[in-house]
């Protein structure tokens, strides 16, 4: 709506799987030939956030018989930025682990984990940094193993 705010957008995975549960019982209410049919949920990077959530959230209502019976098989979740707190500290000893970085090198990129660390705390405790902030703080490990690294195709490691 133009010129107004809309202040009830969720921001959080409980707010995010009950608004996507809500589509899904009306997209089904809409389509009931499609009910039966095997459904999964997929995404990739940041939907790592939502994709549990939202599978929790069908395998509630089903439980609960809620609406429509979601037929709900399983989920997939491709390259998922699940937890950046843990994940991008990881990703120095990877690295050294891979040969693509050398000890000194992780040791100079580690002293990047707390601003990222940081920010994604922040971020998660509302209030705090915005998302932003915290992906570029938490981005700067990434992007200077790659500097070291080279040209490589970071999805593509034998």
């Amino acid at each position: 709506m133009q010129g107004s705010l809309m202040t009830d957008i969720p921001t959080d995975g409980i707010g995010v799987s009950n608004d996507l549960y809500a589509f899904l019982q009306a997209f089904f209410k809409e389509h009931p030939q499609l009910v039966k049919n095997d459904f999964y949920i997929t995404g990739e990077s940041y939907a790592g956030h939502y994709i549990p959530a939202l599978a929790s959230r069908v395998h509630k209502g089903n439980k609960n018989k809620e609406g429509n019976i979601i037929n709900f098989k399983g989920f997939a979740i491709g390259n998922g930025l699940t937890n950046p707190e843990i994940q991008y500290p990881a990703y120095t000893q990877f690295a050294v682990d891979n040969k693509l970085i050398t000890k000194e090198d992780q040791a100079d990129i580690n002293k990047l984990i707390p601003f990222c660390v940081g920010a994604a705390k922040n971020y998660v405790s509302k209030g705090g940094e915005s998302y932003e902030t915290a992906l570029q703080q938490c981005q700067l490990i990434f992007t200077n193993i790659l500097a070291i690294a080279g040209n490589i195709n970071v999805s593509n490691r034998n």
